[in-house]
Formats: C-alpha cells, sequence, structure tokens
C-alpha cells in the first residue's frame, strides 16, 4: 500500500478520526500533543539526547546508526502494538514526530510495509501547532448563538452545562483547561493543561460543532487559571445570550463540598493552605485566621460557606453580575427543573430565530 503524508487541516476532514500515534519522546509529548494522540515513543529522553550528541560529534550518518541501534531490539514489539490497535479500532494510522522528519518516516515506511493504512503528518507536531494558532487567530462565530452561564460559585453552572451537553452542543472550557478558574481551581484536579493543549481541545471542539445553531458556554473572563481565552471567545462571550443560575448560600456551599467529597481530606487542607494565605490581602488577616483553623478543624462546609459570602460572591458581582444583562434568570435550587427551562428557552429562541429568517 502506498503511503501518504497528510496536513494538518487534512487530519480535520477525514472521514473517519484516525488513530494517532505521537512518536516522540516522553518529555516532549508532556509539553504538547495532539488531543487523543496515543505515546509510543521510539526513542526515550536519555536516548534521544545521546543520538543528538552523536549527531554533533560524528555526523548525520552515524546518527542514524545509533538510533536504529537502540530501537532495532523494539521493533518487533512496537510494530505488533500497532497493529493491534488497528485490528481493534479498524481506523487508519497518523503517525508523527517534532517536524514530521527522521522519526515519523522512518515507522511509516515500516508500517506501510504491513499493508496498514497508515499517514505521516506533514510538518509533525510544530506544523500541527502553527495550524491550530492560525486557526484561532482567525476564527469568528459567525451564524451562531452563545448561549453563557453565569451564576456565583456553587450555583451549579458546571453540573448544568454537564447535563446540557447530552442535548446541546457544549464548550466545557474549564474541563479543557483542568481547572475551575478560580484560587482554588486546581484543587484536587492534575495539573493544568499546556496552553497549547487547552487551544488544541479548544478548536477541535470548536470544528466538531461548526454546524450547530447554538453553543452553550459558561461565562468566564480573559484566563482560565494560567490559561488565556483567544479573544474571539472573550468577545463572543460578551456578545452572547446571557442566563443567570440562583442559588441559596447553603445550597452553594453544599454544593461546593458535594464536589470535593471524593477527596481525601488531608490532601484538601494540604492544598487549600496556600491559595487561602493569597487571599490575606483582600480578607485580612483574622478572617484567613479563622478559615484556616476551620480547615484543620475539617469543617468545610463553614469554609466554603464564608469563601462564598466574603470571597467569591463579591469577585463574581464586580466581575459579571453587574456587568451583563440577562435575558433569563433561573431557579437552580433544583438543577433538573433549571436545566429543563435552560433548554426550553434556547428551543423558543431557535424557533423566534427561524420565525424571523422567514
Amino acid at each position: 500500500m502506498k503511503e501518504f503524508i497528510i496536513t494538518a487541516e487534512d487530519l480535520f476532514s477525514m472521514e473517519e478520526y484516525p488513530i494517532i500515534v505521537d512518536v516522540r519522546s516522553p518529555s516532549e509529548y508532556a509539553r504538547a500533543s495532539i488531543p487523543g494522540a496515543i505515546n509510543l515513543p521510539l526513542f526515550n529522553d536519555y536516548e534521544r539526547a545521546k543520538i543528538g550528541i552523536t549527531y554533533k560529534e560524528k555526523g548525520i550518518l552515524e546518527a542514524k546508526l545509533k538510533g536504529v541501534e537502540i530501537f532495532s531490539p523494539r521493533l518487533y514489539s512496537f510494530v505488533k502494538r500497532i497493529a493491534e490497535e488497528v485490528e481493534k479500532e479498524n481506523r487508519p494510522v497518523v503517525f508523527y514526530c517534532w517536524r514530521g522528519g527522521m522519526r515519523s518516516k522512518l515507522i511509516v515506511k515500516i508500517i506501510d510495509f504491513l499493508g496498514l493504512q497508515v499517514y505521516q503528518l506533514q510538518g509533525g507536531y510544530k506544523g500541527y501547532r502553527r495550524y491550530i494558532y492560525h486557526q484561532l487567530s482567525n476564527f469568528k462565530f459567525e451564524g451562531k448563538h452563545l448561549i453563557v452561564l453565569n451564576g456565583f460559585t456553587g450555583s451549579g453552572k458546571t453540573e448544568a452545562l454537564k447535563r446540557l451537553s447530552s442535548r446541546w452542543p457544549v464548550l466545557d472550557l474549564e474541563g479543557m483547561a483542568r481547572h475551575r478558574g478560580s484560587v482554588f481551581g486546581h484543587l484536587g484536579l492534575e495539573k493544568p493543561r499546556s496552553q497549547k493543549d487547552f487551544e488544541a481541545l479548544l478548536w477541535h471542539d470548536i470544528y466538531s460543532f461548526r454546524y450547530e445553531p447554538v453553543l452553550i458556554v459558561e461565562g468566564e473572563g480573559r484566563k482560565i487559571g494560567p490559561l488565556y481565552l483567544p479573544p474571539f471567545l472573550v468577545e463572543a462571550i460578551k456578545e452572547g445570550s446571557h442566563v443567570l443560575l440562583q442559588a441559596s448560600l447553603n445550597t452553594r456551599a453544599q454544593r461546593i463540598l458535594n464536589e470535593y467529597a471524593c477527596l481525601d481530606k488531608e490532601l484538601v487542607k494540604e492544598q487549600a493552605r496556600e491559595p487561602l494565605t493569597y487571599l490575606t490581602k483582600r480578607l485580612g488577616r483574622e478572617k484567613i485566621s479563622r478559615l484556616l483553623e476551620l480547615l484543620e478543624e475539617e469543617d468545610f462546609y463553614n469554609v466554603a460557606k464564608i469563601l462564598c459570602r466574603e470571597h467569591y460572591d463579591q469577585q463574581y458581582a464586580e466581575s459579571k453580575i453587574g456587568v451583563n444583562e440577562f435575558e433569563l434568570v433561573v431557579n437552580a435550587e433544583n438543577l433538573d427543573e433549571a436545566v429543563d427551562n435552560i433548554d426550553k428557552y434556547i428551543n423558543r429562541l431557535l424557533v423566534d430565530r427561524k420565525t424571523a429568517a422567514d
């Protein structure tokens, strides 16, 4: 079977999304990768460095020979793993390295020999990243209505998004970022994604929803934790149809408590101390001392309640509640009812738009 080279743009237009294999070293993969890619490195970080030294000292031929020497004992198991993946998934395979060079080219030739449908990504991850950056830098939402969920911390925005995602297209920005967008946003989560990984996930979702008339997002500013939203999305959120979810302070504190209930209590205390101390300038030493005492006593409910009242509510009101005009205000004490009301609102919105167009 003839081998093919495809571009990042081709990757998105393929009839069936392929198995994507990243053959770079583990550290390269950890820094940023294509969403869904499997990391099957030809060389580990030490081996890659060793080949690099050989290249500098002895030239390209000796470096290639060193690569063959290192990889050849693993060739059978590597190829077998790929063949098993193809048999299980029945999809084509796309390989990439850093720049679409030696590593991916070598393995594509070998896998092609087995008669499997195989592609090499032109330009490797570097070319893919260039494509994502270009798309996000030049994109505009056209003919699409953004529904923006707002509400104080604990009002149920994230859970509402999750439930609405079975009915409507949803951009889960905080899920993509692996951060809840506050000083405690990392609590119990893996470390936040890199900016590159976040943008790749964002473009994949935007592209998959390109024909949808509406898109639901949570109200965000310019940043989620350490990550920046692209300017077009910040502007689209500002201009979207804003929905406000409301719930009592007690309900919100309990929801926050439920969200962290699965975490080890010692882990919660360890990860919450530094963010609490960070708020000293805003809340004052006396309040922070009291919050730290409650934290050590494992009275997480009152920690959440005080933080909502003294910090989150004021911060959110200053940045969003007092700024946006809301087309719908929803009682979110019962999230099932709240989601149903939002669903009805979106359906009415689409009917009105269709009527106006006719």
